[in-house]
């Protein structure tokens, strides 16, 4: 059996995930409808991290965004007056 690579970090249920859908396909050989099913559930933990990327990058933007209307609202001259 391979094992997991000393010093590596893995996200288990993905690794779980892709085992079973393996043996899957290898068990329904010649099912193409169940094989499409297995590939489909396979490729969700994916699709969930490619959105939560897409997710991160955009709040880095939206972030930027309200940084720089910030930097121009007068916020800055006024930061440290003593009122």
């Amino acid at each position: 059996m391979p094992t997991a690579e000393q010093g590596s970090q893995y996200h288990w249920p993905s690794a779980g995930n892709a085992a079973l859908a393996e043996v899957l396909r290898n068990l329904f050989t010649g099912k193409q409808n169940s094989i499409a099913a297995f590939g489909n559930l396979e490729a969700q933990p994916r699709e969930l991290v490619r959105k939560l990327g897409q997710g991160v990058d955009l709040g880095h933007t939206v972030g930027d965004a309200v940084a720089a209307w910030i930097a121009g609202d007068g916020f800055a001259q006024l930061n440290n007056y003593p009122y």
